[in-house]
């Protein structure tokens, strides 16, 4: 697959291990308010999504990683998914990177069983919000002072 004008060839590769999970987590913590304030353990948060959930990357034949996810979908009683953080590195935004990863995510929870992906957005990230919007996710009733809830019927 080839994404925008880049001429490198991209995959989505599974990242298994919490220590290569950790290492990504690091790389991406730039991009993502919630890594770079020191509200998340990495260490911790990497064994966690190792244990239960699923990260992917896009990257490249180079090694170079431009985007990454990070979800949960192991709600079999009520089909339901949690993305947990998406990133695209700044340098590579606007070439479709989001929503290919998106998109992937969408369709890997639901070949999982799931019937329905939820996610957290912080109420300031106003093109977060915009783009989860444009990829059919809306806004659900619980929110917090900080946060909308959404979900994408899948």
């Amino acid at each position: 697959m080839y994404i925008g004008n880049m001429s490198m060839e991209k995959r989505i590769i599974h990242i298994e291990s919490s220590s290569e999970i950790e290492k990504i987590l690091e790389i991406f913590t730039p991009c993502l308010k919630s890594l770079s304030s020191g509200e998340v353990n990495k260490r911790n948060f990497a064994q966690k999504l190792s244990s239960f959930g699923n990260v992917f990357v896009i990257t490249d034949d180079t090694g170079c990683m431009f985007a990454f996810s990070a979800f949960y979908c192991n709600d079999i009683i009520n089909k339901k998914a949690f993305l947990s953080l998406i990133a695209v590195k700044p340098e590579f935004t606007r070439m479709g990177l989001g929503n290919m990863m998106l998109d992937f995510v969408s369709e890997y929870v639901k070949k999982s069983g799931m019937t329905s992906l939820f996610l957290e957005v912080r109420k300031t990230n106003s093109s977060a919000v915009k783009f989860y919007k444009n990829q059919d996710f809306e806004f659900i009733d619980d929110e917090s002072e900080y946060s909308y809830y959404m979900r994408k019927i899948l």
